[in-house]
C-alpha cells in the first residue's frame, strides 16, 4: 500500500513540475504536445533538414492536418498531430499556425530562410467518425516510427479516397429522422414534427411543406381584407 501512494505521489509530482514547465516556456516539444496522447513518445533528436526534405515532410503534414480537419478534429488535436509526426522525421523549429478556413506549416531553423506552406482546408461539412478514428491511427503508428513516410503518405492516399461508412441518402434520412425528434422534444406541433424531417431534405424547402409549421414563410406583407382597407372605411356613408 505504501509503494502504491509512493509511486502516486511520484507521478503527480513529476506531472505538477511537467506543468510548471509548460507555464514557464511553452516552445519546447515536450510542453507542446502536453495532455496529448504523443506526449509520452520519445523523439529522435532534430536534424539539419534541405527544402526538398522539408517541402515534402510539411506537404505530407498539411494533407494530414486538412484530413483532420474535415473528419471533425479539433484545433488542438491537429496542432499535435501536425508537430509529432513532424517531430517523428527528425523536423525541428516548426511552427503550425490554423484559423477556420487555412492551415499553415512553417520550418524556420536558425541561420536559414523558412520555408511556409499553406493549404486552404475549406468549409464543407464532412464529418465522419470512423475516418477520423483511422487518421488518428495512422498520426499515432507515424509519429512512434512504425510508419516510414512512404508508407505513411499511401495510408494517407487510401482513408482520404475511401467511401464513407453509410450512403448520402442514409445520412440524409438520419438528419431528418433527428429534426423530428428535435421539434418533438421542444413542444412542437405533430404537424411540425412531420414538416421538419421534409424540409431538412431539401435545402430550399418542400414546395408547399406545412407553410403554417414554418417551413417556408412569405416575405411580403400579408393582405389586408377589402373590408379593413382605410379607402373602404372612409368612403362608407354614416347613415349606411
Amino acid at each position: 500500500m505504501r509503494r502504491v501512494l509512493r509511486k502516486r505521489r511520484e507521478a503527480a509530482r513529476a506531472r505538477q513540475e511537467r506543468l510548471q514547465r509548460l507555464r514557464r516556456d511553452d516552445r519546447t516539444l515536450l510542453d507542446r504536445l502536453y495532455g496529448t496522447p504523443y506526449e509520452d513518445i520519445v523523439f529522435p533528436p532534430p536534424r539539419s533538414l534541405d527544402d526538398t526534405e522539408a517541402v515534402e515532410i510539411l506537404g505530407f503534414a498539411l494533407r494530414l492536418g486538412r484530413a483532420l480537419f474535415l473528419a471533425g478534429a479539433e484545433t488542438r488535436r491537429i496542432e499535435s498531430s501536425v508537430v509529432a509526426v513532424t517531430a517523428a522525421w527528425g523536423m525541428g523549429s516548426q511552427e503550425v499556425d490554423i484559423n477556420a478556413r487555412s492551415i499553415q506549416v512553417q520550418y524556420a531553423p536558425e541561420g536559414r530562410r523558412p520555408v511556409v506552406m499553406l493549404k486552404v482546408m475549406g468549409s464543407k461539412d464532412t464529418r465522419d467518425l470512423d475516418r477520423l478514428a483511422a487518421l488518428e491511427r495512422l498520426t499515432t503508428h507515424a509519429a512512434s516510427g512504425r510508419l516510414s513516410r512512404e508508407a505513411a503518405a499511401g495510408t494517407l492516399d487510401r482513408i482520404e479516397t475511401g467511401t464513407s461508412r453509410w450512403p448520402w441518402w442514409f445520412g440524409l434520412g438520419g438528419g431528418a429522422v433527428l429534426a423530428a425528434m428535435l421539434c418533438v422534444l421542444a413542444s412542437g406541433t405533430m404537424r411540425a414534427a412531420w414538416c421538419r424531417p421534409s424540409c431538412s431534405c431539401s435545402p430550399t424547402g418542400a414546395p408547399g411543406c406545412c407553410p403554417g409549421a414554418g417551413c417556408r414563410r412569405s416575405s411580403s406583407p400579408p393582405r389586408r381584407p377589402p373590408c379593413c382597407s382605410s379607402r373602404s372605411r372612409g368612403s362608407r356613408r354614416p347613415g349606411a
